[in-house]
């Protein structure tokens, strides 16, 4: 699929919802591939470099790079698009992990809604547009990436742990990754994968987190409200506060007042 004005033409565009993944045997492309793994995890080799893909998480492999891909979840939802590069003139570094940020996510959402919906008027066309918006965003990181020498692993360390600082000093405030990456003077997309790659984690669990460590000790130490501690720590929803506490520390937050109490 393509149109005149596209800077990709599109040969394969797959999309998979499944239940009972076995992953990929050892192959090849003639042309570029874009990966994005949409919900779960797998593990996806390039030329023997293993990469954990996990929710939003994506890849480029290049012309004739060798791939593998198993699963580590039996469910896995996931697209992969290979193309002709005609004008994009993509550049990007071998086997590196692009999360998708949130401003993506939606131009996802909508590719694979043309995709799975064939029928619809103008469909290839729109399916050409979203791709390229994708594919050029994350090949602008990719440019300023090398641009940048971003590949500094001390430089890009340095600047995430300026990221974290920020966060555990501002964590009660409504802060959001385009504050913090503009802060450091990274790109959003270049901060999310950056983020990600560094810390294991991405930017949102890592301000949930930091959030939820400050709930435990207003829990602990003080005598206010839960209600109060959850608008205090940076959460607008009580009850999203609630769930999320214990998902993540196995305790609700009056059982866990109580079990720490002096």
């Amino acid at each position: 699929m393509t149109n005149s004005f596209s800077p990709i033409r599109i040969t394969t565009f797959a999309y998979h919802d499944i239940n009972n993944y076995s992953g990929t045997a050892s192959h090849s492309h003639k042309l570029p591939q874009w990966y994005c793994v949409i919900k779960g995890k797998l593990e996806y080799t390039v030329d023997g470099k293993t990469i954990l893909l996990n929710d939003y998480d994506s890849v480029f492999v290049k012309p004739g790079e060798i791939r593998t891909i198993k699963k580590t979840t039996a469910k896995i939802k996931y697209l992969h698009i290979i193309f002709e590069d005609l004008s994009l003139n993509v550049s990007y570094p071998s086997a590196t992990l692009y999360h998708l940020p949130l401003e993506l996510r939606s131009c996802l959402s909508s590719l694979i809604k043309e995709h799975t919906n064939p029928g619809l008027k103008n469909s290839n066309t729109l399916i050409d547009v979203l791709a390229s918006r994708i594919l050029i965003e994350l090949n602008r990181d990719s440019r300023r990436l090398n641009k940048d020498g971003a590949l500094n692993p001390l430089k890009n360390r340095e600047l995430i742990e300026q990221a974290d600082i920020f966060i555990q000093h501002n964590y009660n405030k409504p802060i959001v990754r385009a504050d913090v990456s503009s802060l450091i003077g990274l790109s959003s997309v270049h901060f999310a994968r950056l983020f990600k790659e560094i810390t294991g984690t991405t930017f949102g669990q890592r301000l949930t987190e930091v959030r939820l460590q400050a709930a435990q000790r207003f829990l602990k130490d003080s005598s206010l409200s839960i209600s109060l501690i959850s608008v205090e720590v940076g959460f607008n929803s009580f009850s999203h506060f609630t769930q999320l506490f214990k998902k993540e520390i196995g305790l609700s937050p009056s059982d866990y007042r109580r079990k720490n109490a002096i």
